[in-house]
């Protein structure tokens, strides 16, 4: 990985506060291969049999369609049924990334042909002689427990196959889903005449979760324990579905990990120069947001029908031009009635089972990735960055968070991990709480390796992304400020093992505890404290995330 490259990641993370790596050679599965097919690999969906791809450990099935490709004049329209295929289609391929903003990928990989999924098994798990409707335990073992993943990248980057969940899978005896759904401008483009404004992302990963309730069983699966799991902007997603009553009866627990039904943020909150916002947007400003953009791309016109007929003539790469406008799901709408936020403090909410949690050292993979690309927060600038978001609170937080001799991208991130990330995620898991089975977590190995390099003084500490390295294995990472791969320590690949135990282990049972591993007790509205996730004798125990992230003084100022 060259330092070109690590820039252009670093500057779409500053944008969308996650980009995740894709997997090299991602595109749309040929229609036909050459060789006759392996019997042994071949699942039959309800649009057509599949033919996947045996490894040591697991059976990939990779770029299933769930819906019909969404050009043409299925831009911006809810996700069609798959046409039925003849034959069988290789799945040994993933499909192409969703149409995002440059430099969060290699130029010419991604595209609106996007609407795939990759089912990850244990190796010996496929039912090949069974249909997806008739499938069952007659198969001579249990349905196995299916975690559907949204990845992260702020809902405007990344892809489901930048992550590989074999670890996962054998450990854990589970079926992985990976899903790639719109992003960006093609996500949360709203417009005065356009049904579903807004909310075309969330209204892909139901179609994704329906392909899964559907077919899952003709992999092995239990298509009635299905844990939905995020990261950051998947997590927000996931959020979206915990409140949508579209997708009500499509999963059964829920994992939000670094993003949460109440994430907000302050002016600099993801980035330095972004503006205060969150992902939630009332559907008339969504609505506000496209006509301006038809505006700016020549397509205004008398009527909302010829606007979006010039607008679905354009070429995507015009339109992600206007990406940044375009963050947010709009609320007041079929699929999202209420802003999550409010929905979650109300208790209207899918009532699941739930993980919830953060890293303690969120904000600074940002700072750090800044002060490696010589852009460091500087002490001269830190003062009007903390006007800037606070405003007539700028000086209590300066007191309450006095800098003194730390480095001014630490001092930031601190506060900005306390107000953005981790207080949120605590809302999120005490209003759940009240409701449901919810176990918080605080993952806190201080010398994780962070997602992307930072500079060698800066401490990256547990930083946002951190923990999915333990979770899954992302193709080229970790890497060091010299862009030298990292070899984990054998304590914290014990610690990974512990993690994948935990996750797994809640979606069998709805509850992580078993297997020998340290107790995980459930969090309480006035907070019991969250498992603390670090490597070594000790490592893996109650922490106060509330005290420890001040989250007393932010309550009435978030």
């Amino acid at each position: 990985m060259t330092r070109f490259h690590v820039l252009r990641r670093v500057t779409t993370l500053a944008a969308t506060i996650l980009a995740i790596p894709l997997l090299a050679g991602a595109g749309t599965p040929p229609a036909s291969a050459s060789a006759p097919p392996d019997a042994d690999n071949v699942v039959r969906t309800r649009a057509g049999p599949v033919e996947g791809v045996r490894g040591e450990q697991t059976t990939r099935f990779l770029g299933i369609p769930y819906a019909a490709p969404p050009v043409g004049h299925l831009r911006w329209r809810p996700p069609q049924p798959v046409r039925p295929w003849l034959g069988v289609r290789p799945a040994k391929k993933s499909g192409p990334p969703c149409a995002q903003s440059p430099g969060s990928i290699t130029p010419g990989t991604d595209s609106e042909d996007c609407l795939y999924v990759d089912v990850t098994v244990p190796r010996d798990t496929t039912n090949t002689t069974e249909t997806a409707d008739t499938a069952d335990t007659a198969r001579g073992r249990r349905p196995l427990p299916v975690m559907v993943w949204l990845h992260g990248g702020g809902l405007s980057s990344g892809a489901g196959s930048g992550y590989d969940p074999t670890r996962m899978v054998s450990q854990g005896d589970v079926i992985v889903v990976t899903v790639d759904f719109r992003l960006g401008i093609f996500r949360f483009f709203g417009h005065p005449g356009l049904p579903g404004s807004g909310t075309f992302g969330l209204a892909d990963q139901q179609a994704a979760l329906r392909f899964v309730r559907t077919n899952i069983a003709a992999f092995g699966g239990d298509p009635h324990n299905v844990t939905l799991f995020g990261q950051s902007g998947g997590a927000v997603g996931a959020c979206g579905q915990l409140t949508s009553p579209s997708a009500a009866g499509l999963f059964d627990k829920v994992v939000l990990m670094s993003g949460s039904c109440t994430l907000d943020w302050p002016k600099n909150g993801p980035a330095i120069g972004t503006a205060a916002g969150s992902f939630w947007t009332p559907v008339g400003e969504a609505n506000a947001a496209g006509a301006r953009t038809a505006s700016e791309l020549d397509c205004a016109r008398d009527t909302d029908a010829a606007e979006l007929r010039c607008l679905r003539g354009l070429d995507k790469d015009d339109l992600l031009t206007r990406n940044g406008a375009f963050i947010a799901a709009a609320t007041g709408t079929p699929i999202l009635p209420l802003d999550p936020g409010v929905a979650i403090r109300a208790g209207h909410f899918h009532h699941v089972p739930a993980i919830s949690g953060h890293t303690r050292d969120e904000a600074r993979l940002i700072a750090g990735s800044r002060a490696f690309l010589g852009q460091p927060i500087t002490a001269a600038e830190y003062p009007g960055l903390i006007e800037e978001a606070y405003g007539d609170d700028a000086a209590a937080v300066d007191r309450h968070y006095p800098r003194g001799d730390q480095i001014p991208g630490i001092a930031w991130a601190s506060i900005d991990t306390d107000r953005m990330f981790v207080c949120t995620q605590l809302e999120t898991s005490r209003a759940l709480s009240r409701r449901v089975p919810t176990y918080t977590y605080e993952f806190a190995d201080e010398h994780a390796p962070p997602l992307a390099p930072v500079a060698a003084d800066f401490p990256a500490g547990a930083s946002h992304a951190a923990d999915l390295l333990y979770l899954f294995d992302i193709p080229g990472l970790p890497i060091d400020d010299h862009f030298q791969p990292v070899e984990y320590t054998p304590e914290q690949r014990a610690l990974a093992a512990t993690m994948v135990g935990y996750w797994t282990r809640f979606a069998w049972t709805s509850d992580p505890n078993g297997g020998g591993r340290p107790v995980w007790h459930r969090d309480e509205p006035a907070g019991t404290g969250e498992l603390g996730l670090a490597p070594g004798v000790g490592g893996i125990s109650t922490v106060d995330a509330a005290r420890e992230h001040q989250c007393d003084f932010w309550r009435d100022r978030l």
